[in-house]
């Protein structure tokens, strides 16, 4: 079973300004956000987030989640073989923060399209879900500009869209979100670059 752990503040996020019906997920991932910085590791990082924010204090952080994740291992399974969970200096594959994240003992999996009912369900029940957003067919001037990325859910409000625990964010000293790594995106924009990326998320628990 997944033990959720919280320091001494509580779980409740009332140090954040978020409208009054907003839902909200009663985790404090923020206080454990990292900047991923000039690197392709947003997959690592947000499992370290995860991890540290599930737990309640740092015990992980997104450089050696990456490395560790960049290692070949041994499958699971009756035929074992050979996984990576991320190619080095590159993208993190489907399988990597889902097979991390069990190996530090929580329940995790990996799914293709999700739904935005999926999304409001998890933060209402407390469940930590990693999303992936992105445009794998941009072009600009006839040449490959692709791009995807990974984030962590943390609210939804009617009027602001979607909040999101992200280590692509670099914390801005007097923002009241960017302080914390939050960002937020319309609900229109979330939903077409999440559908770029056919609706992948992994949850927790």
């Amino acid at each position: 079973m997944n033990r959720v752990h919280v320091d001494a503040e509580g779980s409740l996020n009332d140090d954040l300004p978020f409208p009054a019906d907003a839902l909200v997920l009663p985790i404090p991932l923020h206080r454990f956000h990292r900047y991923q910085g000039d690197t392709n590791d947003c997959g690592p990082f947000c499992v370290a987030i995860a991890v540290n924010g599930l737990r309640g204090q740092a015990i992980l952080d997104g450089p050696t989640v990456a490395r560790r994740m960049e290692r070949l291992r041994w499958g699971r399974g009756l035929l074992p073989f050979p996984t990576l969970g991320k190619i080095p200096g590159w993208a993190t594959l489907p399988w990597g923060p889902s097979d991390e994240l069990r190996r530090h003992g929580f329940r995790a999996r990996w799914r293709l399209f999700g739904t935005r009912e999926r999304l409001l369900r998890n933060l209402l029940t407390g469940r930590v879900t990693i999303v992936a957003v992105g445009e794998p067919f941009r072009f600009v001037k006839g040449r490959w500009r692709g791009w995807g990325h990974l984030k962590l859910l943390y609210a939804w409000d009617p009027e602001q869209g979607w909040a999101f625990v992200d280590p692509g964010v670099v914390p801005r000293p007097g923002d009241p979100w960017l302080a914390h790594g939050i960002d937020w995106q319309s609900d229109e924009e979330f939903i077409r670059q999440w559908g770029w990326m056919l609706r992948f998320m992994v949850e927790v628990g």
